[in-house]
């Protein structure tokens, strides 16, 4: 019985062995296919040669942490961010702010309302342009819209946190100066898409465009500021703070990041180097991010890294390698990919 033990031993170490086929057998093909499907498909790694349109969709989820190239084929631009931080608080018997971001424009690109003695916010006077402007318009003499966001930290005291957030997109038909002086229920209706969010929690929204326009369009990056009276060309971010402590020099800290496409205005000195002049255009590169980004809220409580885990999760992991993978590009139905996220 033990040599008939060892026998089968034996035979088994033979069988083992006969599976590790030399290549260009059938079991090395089926082993290679399976390989491909690892590499491809959910929780595959991202690499270089993923779909733009995805890359794009990443950076409209999460501004702070993607930047990307609109994926048209545009020759002669390279991207950019600008990132400001700004501090909002209230002044002698004062409860309410506001921060206005709009992305469209590096010109009329903020309205801050900070320290004010009012009640309801107090949006009146000029734009303010972006941080660096004469950086930005020695490299570029045009920009369009990629990505941007909004997130905002409670940093007052712990112990007198009252108040609301008014937080999110408000359309290019209101110009910020229509907020001025509205109580919170009217400031509501005047949002295209908003939530109200304790004070103490934070909160963040990021920029959905409202069609291809909005990230297909360049504007150009110098110019004089106009009065808050004036609309934005498309639509644009706001946060209202209502019933917070009086006379409190700091009580929002605002990280505000937009991430732009520009043109360049000379082929000398062109930032992120030669690879940047010409682009590879991808067919449906709008429909692809923007159907994918629906499942992604674009407004929530602001929890350390809430955003930066979106497309860590395993679940929008799976989703975004599959719409990075080259199945998408060959018209995978959009029914199977919602099964497989």
């Amino acid at each position: 019985m033990a040599r008939k033990k060892k026998a089968n031993r034996s035979q088994q170490t033979v069988v083992v062995t006969t599976r590790q086929a030399t290549p260009g057998t059938g079991t090395s093909r089926g082993a290679r296919r399976r390989q491909r499907r690892r590499m491809n498909g959910p929780g595959a790694p991202l690499s270089s040669g993923h779909s733009m349109a995805a890359e794009f969709a990443r950076s409209l989820a999460d501004p702070w942490d993607y930047s990307s190239c609109i994926p048209d084929g545009a020759n002669g631009t390279g991207c950019f961010s600008v990132k400001q931080t700004f501090v909002l608080g209230t002044g002698a018997g004062g409860g309410a702010g506001a921060i206005v971001i709009n992305p469209s424009s590096l010109i009329n690109f903020s309205v801050v309302d900070t320290l004010s003695t009012a009640t309801t916010p107090t949006i009146s006077g000029n734009w303010s342009k972006a941080i660096n402007g004469a950086s930005i318009s020695g490299l570029y003499g045009s920009a369009r819209t990629v990505s941007a966001g909004i997130r905002v930290t409670y940093v007052g005291n712990t112990q007198t946190d009252q108040g609301l957030l008014l937080i999110g997109q408000v359309t290019e038909s209101n110009a910020p100066s229509a907020f001025n002086g509205l109580s919170l229920s009217s400031a509501m209706a005047g949002f295209q898409n908003y939530k109200l969010i304790p004070i103490r929690s934070g909160g963040s929204v990021t920029w959905r465009p409202q069609s291809m326009d909005d990230v297909q369009d360049y504007a150009t990056v110098s110019g004089t500021v106009a009065a808050v009276t004036s609309a934005p060309a498309s639509s644009y971010l706001m946060v209202i703070f209502y019933g917070a402590t009086a006379s409190t020099t700091s009580v929002l800290l605002a990280d505000v990041v937009v991430n732009y496409e520009g043109q360049f205005v000379s082929q000398t000195f062109m930032p992120g180097g030669l690879q940047f002049e010409s682009k590879r255009a991808e067919a449906g590169w709008y429909e692809t991010a923007i159907n994918f980004i629906r499942g992604v809220e674009p407004i929530m409580p602001y929890v350390a890294s809430t955003l930066t885990n979106v497309f860590n999760s395993p679940v929008a992991g799976a989703a975004m390698n599959m719409l990075l993978s080259p199945a998408d590009s060959r018209g995978l139905p959009r029914t199977r990919q919602q099964r497989l996220m």
